[in-house]
């Protein structure tokens, strides 16, 4: 399960660049930025998506389309997963939850100091954490 929640507005310094105003490909802000968020999902699961299910809108007139997405992926090791992808929203968020057989992984954006918490759970009682700071993304 994974959750981008990135409040883009037009004071925000990324919305002036030339490219976005007026974008040459479709998929605007899902393909600006939501390809590093897929990319990091690859990453942690290890595995390419098979199949994709979804739905895609525009909430903010101001903003290319589509601005939001919802979906489901089947990935190619049999991980099945939803994403959730927004740029018009008003409030910042980012989580990714990943259950398997062994425990869970929890990642997570903090409101106040956006430094990326980790937390990990296995399901033979082991726990751990960790704050990381450090890049601009």
């Amino acid at each position: 399960d994974m959750v981008v929640f990135s409040p883009m507005t037009t004071s925000n310094k990324y919305y002036s660049t030339s490219w976005r105003l007026k974008p040459v490909h479709t998929g605007a802000y899902i393909l600006d930025g939501g390809v590093h968020y897929v990319a990091g999902l690859r990453l942690v699961l290890g595995a390419e998506p098979k199949r994709v299910h979804g739905f895609a809108s525009q909430l903010a007139e101001y903003l290319p389309p589509p601005d939001s997405v919802a979906g489901c992926v089947e990935f190619d090791n049999g991980v099945l997963g939803t994403v959730s992808f927004s740029w018009a929203t008003k409030h910042q968020r980012f989580e990714l939850n990943v259950t398997g057989t062994e425990g869970k992984l929890r990642v997570w954006r903090g409101a106040k100091d956006m430094g990326y918490h980790v937390s990990v759970e296995r399901f033979d009682g082991a726990e751990s954490s960790s704050t990381f700071h450090g890049f601009d993304g």
